[in-house]
């Protein structure tokens, strides 16, 4: 079975190759792509399920934490589901300014990791876009499976999900109810 690294692998292959052979960083961007301003990610129950176990592994699952997770969805009603429109939010796992996500690529969502610059030293003007032909090149039958697994052992009813609303979705199926 594939861990979590080894389904991200060739999107960080990807990235490293963007920031380190062809120079094209994030270095002069304040992460927009985080923000309300163009976010609308979604993500997987498997993703979602990486990043709980992530923030509990290093004890990053806390009151404030979700009470960031919580507000996220509150701020840009997320929990309201308007047919067929994707809603944008700040990502409740985004630092403003240089310092970005706040998660390690290990558990980032696949599509923030294939989200890159197409120029050197992009800002918050730059062209930046996601490699759609990776995200299907890494896609698997065994990861739709464990998707499809996971959907019904944990009863939820959502192939994708806003970031915060599937982080939350998994903590509450998943009997997760302590926060340090």
């Amino acid at each position: 079975m594939l861990d979590r690294l080894s389904r991200r692998q060739i999107l960080i292959d990807r990235m490293s190759q963007i920031n380190d052979l062809e120079q094209y960083t994030c270095s002069s961007c304040e992460g927009v792509c985080c923000t309300y301003l163009s976010n609308s990610m979604q993500i997987t129950p498997i993703e979602a399920l990486d990043i709980v176990e992530y923030l509990e592994k290093h004890n990053l699952l806390t009151t404030i934490l979700i009470g960031k997770i919580e507000q996220s969805i509150l701020d840009f009603r997320l929990d309201k589901e308007v047919q067929g429109l994707r809603r944008t939010y700040t990502c409740p796992f985004y630092n403003p300014g240089k310092e970005g996500c706040s998660l390690s690529r290990k558990v980032k969502p696949y599509g923030c990791l294939a989200f890159n610059p197409k120029i050197k030293n992009a800002n918050n003007q730059s062209k930046c876009e996601s490699d759609q032909l990776l995200l299907k090149d890494r896609e698997s039958t065994e990861e739709e499976n464990i998707n499809k697994k996971l959907m019904e052992s944990l009863k939820l009813s959502w192939n994708k999900l806003p970031i915060p609303v599937a982080i939350k979705e998994i903590i509450e199926r998943d009997g997760m109810d302590t926060y340090h």
